[in-house]
């Protein structure tokens, strides 16, 4: 499946598609694409743990860290796609 087009960028609202507290996110497939925040275009949170073993993201932004995966806690990342994501503090992935 896709998740697209999300903006976020005001409040506590700080992750673009998928926002974590202490809880976990996995993805094994699809796409996640076109999203903007403050933190985490794609993908952020805390505490919590991110696990991602296949798929795509792209075209995500953030205004400070991590344009495609932002996270405090624990981030496994292997074969997947990332492109054209951005981030004005730190980088694609932080």
């Amino acid at each position: 499946g896709t998740i697209e087009n999300n903006i976020r960028s005001s409040g506590t609202l700080t992750n673009g598609a998928i926002r974590l507290g202490s809880g976990s996110f996995e993805m094994n497939g699809g796409t996640i694409k076109g999203h903007t925040a403050s933190k985490g275009g794609a993908v952020g949170g805390s505490t919590g743990s991110i696990l991602i073993t296949g798929g795509t993201i792209e075209d995500c932004h953030a205004t400070t860290n991590g344009g495609a995966i932002y996270t405090e806690g624990i981030a496994q990342v292997s074969n997947v796609t990332i492109q054209n994501c951005s981030a004005i503090t730190n980088g694609g992935k932080s």
